[in-house]
This record gives structure tokens, C-alpha cells and sequence, in this order.
């Protein structure tokens, strides 16, 4: 596999997590380059479900895995993580590593983004953003002053006093950090070197993010985003990989869309069929379990999306939901005004008059569930595949059809 980047085209939850535990058996290395516990990367295998928020996907392998310096990163939080993955701490030890310039989340990065601001854009209350502000501010803490442990409780204290946080919360937080702090600063390496020497030795990397296209800070709905590059440049600055040495990018594509927290969402279905696809799709927020907005796929975001990350191929989830449905709906393009729009908007104001134009296709009416041949799919659904392929314009190789790792058609 060389190197391949795992991206989500939509608004985040398209299933990267299941892809790249289902590709990491075959890798050498997976690394987290970006986001922190606002994640929720979905694994399961054998019927049980693990749910991880900081670890890379591929820990269930017992491969190499590496949290980049793109990443923020919660020590308190990483480490009751590990503690309740039920992932032995002596196999840890021997494939998790972390890049002793990520940066640190603290208690009054939570404080901050629990605020007014971070309610009105719908974050998740981690102190992701705050976190990156300070990273771009210049007072952030990197993961390497764990290694002096008095000065950097010091620091948090000062900034926990200046910021007003409970004083009891934060002797809490310290006793915790005195717990897990050596054990994770006998992880730290200098991840841009161990990337790159993977790399070097033909090792097998996987590159995985947080959130999609669609969250990125540059790229997204600004402002209702995350505080990070979700899209190809952040795998790359989140790994310290260049861009000569990526050789794979896969797409996940959702069969439908969805979206949390406040943003436009232009094929929202608000109605009791929105209703059936959530609860049938199990669309609730691994992290958050916030609902999740349910809609019809859009391809102007998976078209643009795949542009700008330089996507390969296509893996499309979630395929067995809309198993029961009379019919499906798929937006090509936008109207305004009259005219037709074949391009995502930019323009906030555009895109809230713009109105989803669709092509219709009837349900296949039977059971995708646990199918692995793409010969076995009803040919309606092939319909549906192919004509997402050809709008796109790059393959669909890979089709999830149930949550399990085992539950996925490699086509191509």
C-alpha cells in the first residue's frame, strides 16, 4: 500500500474508522495526524464495538501507531482511553507512540470551548479549538515539556488560575496527570523522523484524520468548522510525510449525508424519513451523541472534496441503509436564481438560497447487509454505485455493508 491518506468527503462521520482498521492489517504503521477527542472513530470486529477518540484505528491490529503533531491531545484523556480500551498497556508499550510536538489540551481549554462561541458553532466541548489557538498564539504546551513535570503543572495552575477554573477540578486533573505522565513520556518521538524512516524502508503507512473535507478551517463551511486541516495538506503537515510521498488517498464517502452541530446542510431531510435513516443508520455522535442531520447524498460535496484532496478512490459506507427505501435521491447540482450551480458555494449567503436539484432512483428493496462480493448486490444498487462513480469521476473500490470489519466488498 505504500502510503495511502483515509479522508472523509462529507461533514465527518463517513466511517474512516472502519476503513482503516480494515486496511491496517495489511500495514506496518497507522498514523493520527490531526484533531483530537472531537473524534469518533467507529471499529468493530466480531460483533464488539470499540469507539476510540485519540488512539489511531489500527491499535486493534497491534501495529505501529503514531499520534502525530497535528494532533491536540489530552493526556488525562488519552490515558483513560487506554485505560478502558481493554488493549493490554505492555502491547501499548510496544506499538503507540507519540510526537513530542503535538500539543497538549488542558482544563481551561475545556472551559473556554464550553463557552458561548463554541455553542454557537455546535463544537463538542473538548477545547479542540481553544487548544489550536493557542498553538497558533504561540502558548501552547507541547507534548514533549511532559518530560518536566513540575514546571509544566506549573504552568497549567498559572494559566487554570488566570482562566478561572475550579480549583479543586484542577488538583483533580494534576493528581491524574501524575499518574500517566511518565509512561507517556517514555512514548514520545520525533514523529516526523519516524514517519519518514517508515516510509524510507518500504514500510506500509496508513495516514488517518478526524472530521472531513467539509470541517476543514480553509476548505469547510466556514465558520461552522473545526480548528484544523482535515483535507490533504494537514495529513502532510499533521505527519511530517511530504507530499512527494504520498502514493494513495482514499475518499470515504457516506451512501448518504450527514451533519452535526449548526452549519447548511442542503439535502437535510427534516421529516419522518430523516427520522428512519438516523435511527436505522445508528446516526448519533460517537462522541457527543448528539443526533446527527440525515440527508440525501450530495454530490457537489464529494466532487469538490475529492479535488481538493486528490482522491484516488471511493470507499462508500453505510450502502445497507438505504436497503428498505422506495426510492433514494441524489443532489448533481444546485439552482439559484434560475441558474444551475455545479460548484459547492463558497459564499455562505449563495449557498443558504441555493436549492438541491436531484436525480431520483428507485430502492432496491432487499438486503445489502454482511454481503463481501460485489457480484451479490442487487442491480440497483450497482445502479446507484455506478452512477456516483461517473459523476465523481474516480472508482468506487471499497462498499461497507454493515458495521463489521468483515461486513466490506473489496471491488477493485
Amino acid at each position: 500500500m505504500a502510503s495511502t491518506v483515509v479522508i472523509g468527503l462529507q461533514w465527518g462521520d463517513e466511517g474512516k474508522g472502519k476503513i482503516v482498521d480494515y486496511l491496517a492489517e495489511q500495514a506496518d504503521m497507522v498514523v493520527r495526524y490531526q484533531g483530537g477527542q472531537n473524534a469518533g472513530h467507529t471499529v468493530v470486529v466480531a460483533g464488539k464495538k470499540s469507539v476510540f477518540h485519540l488512539l489511531p484505528s489500527g491499535v486493534l491490529h497491534g501495529k505501529k501507531c503514531l499520534m502525530g503533531n497535528g494532533m491536540v491531545i489530552d493526556p488525562v484523556g488519552l490515558w483513560e482511553e487506554i485505560e478502558t480500551s481493554g488493549i493490554d498497556r505492555q502491547v501499548l508499550e510496544k506499538t503507540l507512540y507519540i510526537s513530542d510536538r503535538a500539543h497538549m489540551i488542558f482544563p481551561y481549554h475545556k472551559q473556554s470551548d464550553a463557552g458561548e462561541h463554541g455553542q454557537k458553532i455546535g463544537t463538542t466541548g473538548k477545547g479542540i479549538g481553544p487548544a489550536y489557538v493557542d498553538k497558533v498564539n504561540r502558548t501552547g504546551s507541547v507534548f514533549g515539556e511532559i518530560r518536566n513535570l513540575l514546571s509544566l503543572k506549573d504552568k497549567i495552575r498559572s494559566r487554570c488560575s488566570a482562566e478561572g477554573c475550579d480549583s479543586t477540578m484542577v488538583d483533580e486533573y494534576l493528581g491524574k496527570l501524575d499518574v500517566c505522565a511518565g509512561w507517556f513520556a517514555s512514548r514520545l518521538v520525533n514523529g516526523a523522523y519516524e514517519v519518514n524512516k517508515a516510509y524510507d524502508q518500504d514500510d506500509s503507512i496508513i495516514l488517518e484524520g478526524a472530521q472531513g473535507t467539509w470541517l476543514d478551517i480553509d476548505h469547510g463551511t466556514y465558520p461552522f468548522v473545526t480548528s484544523s486541516n482535515t483535507t490533504i495538506g494537514g495529513a502532510c503537515t499533521g505527519s511530517g510525510l511530504p507530499a512527494k510521498k504520498i502514493d494513495r488517498v482514499i475518499g470515504i464517502v457516506k451512501a448518504y449525508t450527514t451533519r452535526v452541530g449548526a452549519g447548511k446542510h442542503p439535502t437535510e431531510l427534516t421529516d419522518d424519513l430523516g427520522e428512519y435513516i438516523r435511527k436505522r443508520g445508528n446516526e448519533f455522535g460517537a462522541t457527543t451523541g448528539r443526533p446527527r442531520r440525515v440527508g440525501w447524498l450530495d454530490l457537489l460535496v464529494v466532487r469538490q472534496a475529492a479535488v481538493i484532496n486528490g482522491a484516488d478512490e471511493i470507499a462508500l459506507m453505510k450502502l445497507d441503509v438505504l436497503d428498505e427505501l422506495d426510492e433514494i435521491k441524489v443532489a448533481t447540482h444546485y439552482m439559484l436564481a434560475g441558474q444551475r450551480i455545479d460548484v459547492f458555494p463558497s459564499d455562505m449567503d449563495e449557498l443558504e438560497r441555493s436549492t438541491p436539484a436531484y436525480e431520483t432512483f428507485s430502492g432496491w428493496k432487499q438486503s445489502t447487509v454482511g454481503l463481501t462480493r460485489y457480484e451479490q448486490l442487487p442491480d440497483k444498487a450497482k445502479e446507484y454505485i455506478n452512477f456516483i462513480e461517473k459523476q465523481v469521476g474516480i472508482p468506487v473500490t471499497m462498499i461497507s455493508t454493515g458495521p463489521g470489519r468483515e461486513e466490506t466488498i473489496r471491488r477493485k
